[in-house]
């Protein structure tokens, strides 16, 4: 799949594995979506960015129950970012439970990948 998303842009690769080659942009679209909403507005004071965060965190949590897996990732990829990992004063007002479910979908998504190349990889 890297491979495809290497050669997407490229002319001549529009029939390689087009419904994998959607996939990319609508990941692109919600991480950049999830990050602009936990950043984009400066004026936004710590616990309204909490308020945020806990909000994605639930939607990732509803698509994990909905098996779209693709939005999970993308959520968790935007709150695992840099700057939105860098807000530190964000985070110390994010609830505990919506703590431990964000890092029981951080697992779990690093669960996925992990099955995921073994079965690319053939193990």
């Amino acid at each position: 799949m890297a491979s495809i998303r290497i050669q997407r842009k490229q002319k001549g690769t529009e029939q390689l594995a087009p419904t994998v080659r959607e996939t990319y942009p609508q990941f692109d679209d919600v991480v950049n979506f999830v990050f602009t909403t936990c950043i984009g507005d400066h004026s936004m004071k710590a616990e309204d960015r909490a308020r945020v965060v806990e909000h994605w965190i639930k939607v990732a949590k509803a698509c994990l129950k909905l098996r779209n897996f693709s939005s999970m990732h993308a959520i968790i990829s935007a709150l695992q970012s840099t700057p939105v990992h860098w807000m530190s004063m964000t985070w110390k007002e994010v609830s505990r439970t919506s703590l431990k479910t964000f890092h029981k979908l951080c697992a779990k998504a690093t669960a996925e990948n992990r099955n995921l190349l073994m079965k690319v990889n053939g193990g």
